[in-house]
């Protein structure tokens, strides 16, 4: 995950900024509704290690910094 967000709005600023060198790296970024707040992540992935792999690998590239989350 890379933002959570409450208003669709704001997640939608953050995807636009970020789509670009994001998808480079990870592949397409979304925009979901859990609970509440909308959330821009990537994935899934296989597993945890891996979501954590490309999330260092984000972070590197990119320098947003996220968190593994269930979707």
């Amino acid at each position: 995950q890379l933002g959570a967000f409450r208003d669709y709005g704001n997640a939608q600023n953050f995807l636009s900024r970020t789509r670009e060198p994001v998808t480079a790296v990870a592949g397409e970024p979304r925009i979901s509704q859990v609970k509440g707040l909308w959330r821009v992540y990537v994935g899934p992935y296989d597993n945890e290690s891996d979501a954590k792999r490309m999330g260092d690998r984000l972070y590197a590239a990119v320098g947003i910094d996220n968190t593994v989350a269930q979707h």
